[in-house]
């Protein structure tokens, strides 16, 4: 619609790149900000296992829990890929925009 009243494709792109990136870092901030308390309190109460699959850890040597780590780079990093894969995916729609025919798509 913005192309067809006189949006230039090229601002149109940058508006939906900038509108991308602040959406998926406000959604990456959100979850990192979210998941500090469960993480935290799976750190200082982890989950036991029981039945069958506790006594074959035990018979491997492992302790049967499931721990948590609250290493802030574990945050940072899979913020930072769920940030690439946002971008990656931002240009889907930057392809259509530039790609689109205001007549066309003012028919659909």
């Amino acid at each position: 619609m913005l192309v067809a009243v006189g949006m230039k494709k090229k601002k149109l792109s940058i508006l939906l790149l900038f509108e991308s990136v602040f959406t998926v870092l406000a959604g990456c901030l959100l979850g990192i900000i979210a998941s500090i308390p469960l993480v935290y309190y799976l750190n200082r109460h982890p989950i036991k296992i029981g039945g069958e699959t506790a006594k074959v850890y035990e018979r491997f040597g492992f302790e049967a829990i499931f721990p948590t780590s609250t290493d802030a780079s574990n945050f940072i990093d899979q913020g930072l890929i769920v940030m690439v894969i946002g971008l990656i995916l931002s240009l889907y729609p930057m392809y259509k925009v530039i790609t689109l025919n205001p007549v066309k798509a003012m028919k659909r």
